[in-house]
């Protein structure tokens, strides 16, 4: 099956199954995707670590060693 369309901002996006997505004919690089990556919650594929932020406060998570630590960002 093949899903083709183009969104409200004129890009075209090509989807077909056990293939990888295509938007404007590019194909879509899964290999640089962070697991969380935006405005207050950033994590790097694998790493165990999520960052969270809001406004200066921040706060780490880490699973490796399941630790909590608060900071400031500057």
């Amino acid at each position: 099956p093949t899903v083709k369309f183009m969104t409200l901002r004129g890009r075209k996006i090509d989807f077909r199954y056990g293939s990888i997505p295509a938007i404007d004919g590019q194909l879509v690089d899964y290999d640089g995707w962070k697991l969380f990556e935006g405005p207050h919650l950033n994590s790097d594929l694998g790493s165990r670590v999520l960052t969270i932020t809001h406004g200066r406060q921040g706060r780490v998570l880490d699973f490796n060693t399941l630790s909590i630590t608060d900071m400031v960002v500057e």
